[in-house]
């Protein structure tokens, strides 16, 4: 498997996988494109607050960041 990222802009990046799979016949490639938002770790800290939830972890690494965050369910 194949994965690369297009950063097209600010707010987006283009995701491309490429797979060959070894069957009966040989291999096959099989392939998809698709777009991606990107969300700052800053929104989506802001957004899961104001939604409740309770942070448990954050890491950073490589240039992705972790969020691990739980809500309260209701009884």
């Amino acid at each position: 498997m194949t994965c690369f990222l297009e950063y097209e802009d600010s707010e987006t990046v283009r995701v491309t996988d490429l797979v060959h799979s070894l069957g009966d016949s040989g291999w096959t490639l099989s392939k998809s494109s698709y777009r991606k938002l990107r969300l700052s770790k800053e929104w989506l800290c802001s957004a899961l607050s104001t939604a409740g939830f309770k942070f448990l972890s954050h890491r950073a690494a490589g240039g992705l960041s972790l969020v691990i965050a739980s809500q309260d369910r209701l009884s």
